[in-house]
């Protein structure tokens, strides 16, 4: 990307690569939570859904899923994925290695922080 540099500017020595980490880590992040936003609102849209969880109907006498209901539902789903990574994340050694604590407990600030 020299291209956006300035002719004139200073080159500043340094690496590249913790911005490129940063940059991954917040893309990734981003993913994650597009994702998990999308699976929520595909569940709560699903005609079989509501036909099973709507306590009301309206005046034509199709079933409707209240607001609290669908609040109720992202909650217990955010809940849940909260919950699995908390239980998950203490036994991630196991899986790759001895060398994660500081990251899992990076890791779980941040879910602490999102929950929050």
């Amino acid at each position: 990307m020299t291209f956006l540099r300035r002719k004139d500017a200073p080159k500043l020595p340094g690496s590249k690569r913790p911005a490129i980490l940063v940059g991954a880590f917040a893309a990734i992040g981003g993913i994650l939570f597009g994702y998990d936003t999308a699976s929520i609102s595909g569940v709560v849209a699903m005609d079989a859904w509501i036909k099973t969880m709507a306590t009301n109907t309206d005046a034509n006498g199709d079933p409707v899923v209240t607001t609290g209901q669908i609040s109720l539902v992202v909650s217990i789903l955010s809940a849940g994925t909260f919950l699995g990574t908390l239980t998950t994340t203490p036994n991630i050694h196991l899986l790759i290695g001895g060398q994660v604590h500081c990251y899992r407990r990076l890791w779980v600030i941040g879910l602490v922080a999102d929950g929050v």
